[in-house]
């Protein structure tokens, strides 16, 4: 469970998404699309474009 909120704390605080490859970047949005619309969410709601593609 500790895991579980430091993964969610990583995410709000765009830690865990700096710390990512670009490929990776690309794969996560990918995954979250995905949850986003098994679950019944509009795609819309995915705040992806607050992170960047590429790597300062």
């Amino acid at each position: 469970m500790n895991d579980v909120l430091t993964l969610v704390s990583s995410l709000k605080t765009g830690d865990f998404i700096n710390n990512l490859k670009v490929r990776q970047r690309k794969m996560l949005k990918k995954i979250v699309r995905h949850l986003v619309k098994s679950l019944g969410g509009a795609e819309e709601n995915i705040n992806d474009h607050n992170v960047p593609d590429n790597i300062n």
